[in-house]
């Protein structure tokens, strides 16, 4: 019976190597259920995305080295996603309706119920018959490029508007103007819409102190106002490391995004330093919340009254995360149209059909006092206004430039020296990559100041 020794504690040493090895994987693997599952869940059911396709064109790219580790299975009857790694640390989703989706718990929050009577029938008018050039320009930048083997750029839509009328749109196969595309870090300028518009009526007051809870009597970070989040100079430590381990992934992957980005430290006096960070943003939403709610007020109900519907937005879902508090600095699933409507709103000066949605001189005043981020950025919007710090713009367009951003590429870009709004969204991902979609944004800007010059669209008040 000797000989059996070893190789029973080897059975024994492996198997507690193994038992340990998952213990220590046990929160980066739960971590990953939940990411893939949340993903997936709100592909489903609140972009209405088929399941087979979820999985082959955005789940098995976006997690490839580990694709064949996890499993993923669908419940389109009960809108449910579950996810797993190695067969365990599995996740459950479901769709929540006006909230996106979120963990299947004994313990999850119910979250009240929303009138979501979005618009229908209010469509943008449509100019492009009178501009057939810049019309094919646009769709051979959608053509597939052999030679890298993927579509050139990866586009899945793009759509410009020129005095509130579309000029040029166009999409990717199986997209379409009512598909719903993820936001990234777009959702940081629509989170300063709803500040701007809370703020301009009294219900919440930027300058003041952010309402954060975790942030008690004598801790340094009470000092810092919601303004200050807003324009990324909180001082605050970044949440913003999207490696497996990194503090934006154990963010999006913890029940309360708000408290965990509550809880980084101090590293710069507030209001001195510029440090992009999404936990920034979703501080800031919370506050923003916790200000409207003192008055009986739904920051969701608070978007679609005063910021969506106004405008016709027609496919539009903020998400929420187990708490009930909108992911502020990266969550929001809206269609390409849509967020061109959102662009023109803030190149309108805020009005829409005659009404004053956005409070006045918004864009005007993202052009000014901007020296903290050397005019890179403000208040939830990107700036092209470096050279006048010293720096190098972030493109080669005009001054006045200022754009929605959000990572692979998704872009609302605003001109107001030309009247222009140009929507994008897509998969560009890689440093060569994102150099060649600037180079791609200077020629269709060229195109479209070329095709517009003696035409006289629809003023943009008459939206």
């Amino acid at each position: 019976m000797a000989h059996r020794k070893p190789a029973i504690a080897s059975i024994i040493v492996v198997s507690s190597v193994l038992l340990l090895t998952l213990s220590l994987l046990s929160p980066s693997a739960g971590r990953v259920s939940y990411m893939i599952a949340s993903f997936a869940c709100n592909q489903a059911y609140v972009g209405g995305y088929p399941a087979d396709w979820i999985i082959a064109a955005e789940i098995e790219p976006m997690a490839a080295p580990i694709s064949g580790l996890f499993q993923l299975d669908f419940d389109a009857q009960d809108k449910e996603v579950s996810a797993s790694v190695f067969g365990l640390f599995e996740r459950r989703l479901a769709y929540r309706p006006g909230y996106g989706c979120g963990l299947v718990s004994p313990d999850s929050k119910k979250l009240p119920p929303l009138d979501r009577q979005l618009a229908s029938g209010s469509e943008l008018p449509d100019a492009t018959s009178s501009y057939p050039e810049l019309q094919q320009f646009l769709a051979d930048s959608f053509v597939k490029d052999p030679a890298q083997g993927h579509t050139n750029l990866n586009h899945r839509g793009i759509i410009v508007l020129h005095k509130g009328k579309v000029i040029a749109e166009h999409y990717a196969y199986p997209f379409d103007d009512d598909s719903m595309h993820y936001s990234y870090s777009m959702a940081k300028s629509v989170l300063a819409m709803l500040w701007a518009i809370a703020d301009d009526k009294g219900l919440a007051d930027l300058s003041s102190r952010a309402q954060v809870p975790e942030w008690v009597t004598g801790d340094p970070r009470r000092a810092i106002t919601n303004r200050q989040l807003m324009d990324m100079s909180s001082g605050l430590e970044p949440v913003e490391d999207t490696t497996p381990t990194g503090s934006f992934i154990r963010m999006m992957s913890s029940t309360d995004t708000a408290h965990f980005a509550a809880s980084v430290p101090l590293i710069d006096h507030p209001g001195t330093v510029f440090n992009y960070s999404s936990g920034s943003s979703n501080i800031a939403s919370r506050s923003l919340a916790l200000a409207l709610s003192e008055r009986g007020i739904n920051l969701f109900q608070f978007a679609l009254d005063e910021l969506f519907q106004p405008i016709g937005i027609e496919h539009l879902e903020m998400l929420a995360d187990e708490q009930g508090t909108f992911i502020g600095g990266s969550a929001i699933y809206a269609s390409l149209r849509d967020w061109a409507r959102l662009g023109q709103l803030l190149l309108n000066d805020g009005v829409w059909n005659g009404r004053q949605v956005l409070p006045p001189g918004l864009l005007e005043s993202l052009q000014n006092d901007h020296a903290y981020s050397a005019g890179e950025y403000k208040m939830g919007f990107w700036l092209n206004d470096q050279e006048s710090y010293g720096g190098t713009k972030h493109i080669d367009l005009p001054d006045d430039l200022v754009f929605f951003a959000g990572y692979l590429g998704q872009r609302v870009v605003i001109l107001p020296s030309h009247d222009l709004v140009i929507a994008r969204v897509g998969r560009t991902a890689g440093k060569p990559a994102i150099a060649r979609l600037k180079t791609f944004y200077i020629e269709l800007f060229a195109r479209a100041t070329e095709a517009i010059s003696g035409s006289e669209p629809a003023l943009a008040k008459d939206v």
